[in-house]
């Protein structure tokens, strides 16, 4: 643990200005020429995925930690800096969580000791949040719903929709969250595509992500992504009815999703995975194709849908759910490491998300193992830190042409505070800066 806090707080410390920060990030040498995702940047300065917002979390946790420390005069530094540019530039276009104004309102949140603080503030960007999300989420789901026509993961899912969204309501108790869970559960429910009944998650071709994805699956296909697909739709259902809103339709909801996860569950060699994404054809046939290899990350893979089941099964319940989740997961961990395809350090599609979800595993399920493959995984961890980088840890991105190049980055998800947190949160109680990651209760 001292080990842990030396060095954190010997980064931090070099992290109190902002404007070096975002330098460090935005030097032309800190880029990749050769991105898969060229519109993809390294920083946003109002994004809890790669921005300030991301400091205030984590200034914010160490505050929590350490109140006596004077953390939380860093953190204002970076309020500030938010609410200046907020003032420049106007309010954000997206309500979302990891973009938007949602990711903003849960960092001053964790920022304000238990609403103590930025209260006016705060009071003033949610009723921003609250009309967008009207405008630019549930009318046009409501829409797509009556005339049984798909959504796009861009309206619902926790980066960019309302279960991002929805998170940060939870911790508010806002009303307009069970309008978030309605509608959650009617996009459990089937619509008519070609001429066939299928799960109401469904994504069109025109709705694909990459252009890859459009010509791979011409007919459209069912994300099952943590991150971008249905499965985020089955833990927020979850989180939200652990966290007491408990509606019409919901358990059934979470019993249909979880059931058709389990169906979708492949098995090879004692390796218990599943896809991605599923054909449109293959779903109308029932199909399982058997990838040559899967990435075993928070977003996609094994680990996140994993958690979720976990959480559905203590929700409704259901101890064998539970335990079909444990034993997925650990037929991953007793993968030689090369095969989860998680290159660096981060949580996004790092080391650090497979790490905090084999942690809270092994805390829920005490269960020995998962104990011991979590010191594992912390050790693994701790081979990716660089002394002499600015944030002690670098993403790895990847190339166009094969392999991968080492970026400076920030933010929760695919930079150093998300890495720093997690090691904290092993050692540590802190829990509030989990929240948009969807694998723990509120």
């Amino acid at each position: 643990m001292s080990t842990i806090l030396s060095s954190i707080f010997e980064k931090a410390k070099t992290w109190q200005n902002p404007d070096d920060v975002k330098g460090i990030i935005c030097d032309v040498a800190n880029r990749n020429a050769f991105s898969i995702f060229p519109t993809h940047g390294n920083w946003n300065d109002l994004s809890l995925t790669s921005g300030y917002p991301s400091l205030v979390v984590f200034f914010a946790a160490l505050d929590n930690l350490f109140p006596g420390e004077k953390w939380d005069e860093i953190t204002h530094i970076y309020i500030l800096k938010i609410k200046d540019i907020l003032e420049e530039d106007g309010i954000l276009k997206s309500a979302s969580l990891y973009a938007g104004i949602a990711g903003i309102c849960f960092a001053i949140y964790c920022a304000s000791r238990e609403c103590s603080r930025y209260q006016k503030l705060l009071l003033k960007l949610e009723s921003v949040l609250a009309e967008k999300l009207e405008r630019d989420y549930f009318i046009p789901l409501r829409a797509n719903l009556r005339n049984e026509r798909s959504s796009p993961a861009s309206l619902y899912d926790p980066v960019q929709g309302i279960i991002g969204i929805g998170l940060y309501g939870l911790i508010r108790n806002q009303p307009w969250v069970e309008e978030i869970v309605q509608l959650l559960i009617k996009l459990s429910l089937p619509i008519p595509v070609d001429g066939q009944l299928v799960p109401g998650w469904y994504m069109s071709p025109e709705d694909q992500f990459t252009l890859e994805d459009k010509v791979r699956f011409p007919r459209g296909n069912f994300n099952l992504g943590l991150a971008h697909g249905m499965t985020g739709i089955l833990a927020f259902l979850a989180m939200a009815h652990l966290g007491g809103i408990r509606l019409s339709g919901q358990v059934e909801a979470m019993e249909r999703m979880a059931l058709w996860l389990q169906l979708k569950r492949v098995e090879r060699e004692d390796r218990l995975f599943w896809e991605g994404r599923i054909a449109f054809e293959d779903e109308i046939l029932g199909h399982h194709k058997v990838p040559s290899s899967n990435r075993e990350a928070w977003c996609y893979g094994t680990p996140g849908i994993a958690r979720t089941l976990y959480l559905v099964g203590k929700t409704l319940k259901r101890v064998e759910l539970q335990q079909y989740a444990l034993e997925s997961l650990h037929s991953i961990l007793k993968l030689p490491q090369q095969e989860w395809q998680l290159p660096g350090p981060t949580f996004c599609h790092g080391i650090s998300g497979l790490l905090m979800i084999t942690h809270l595993m092994a805390r829920d399920a005490q269960d020995r193992k998962l104990q011991e493959q979590a010191v594992k995984l912390e050790q693994i961890l701790w081979q990716f830190y660089q002394p002499e980088s600015p944030f002690g840890f670098c993403d790895l991105d990847p190339k166009k042409e094969g392999g991968y190049i080492m970026l400076h980055k920030i933010g929760l998800l695919e930079g150093a505070t998300g890495v720093w947190l997690t090691l904290l949160s092993l050692h540590t109680p802190i829990s509030l800066w989990r929240l948009p990651l969807l694998i723990d209760e509120i």
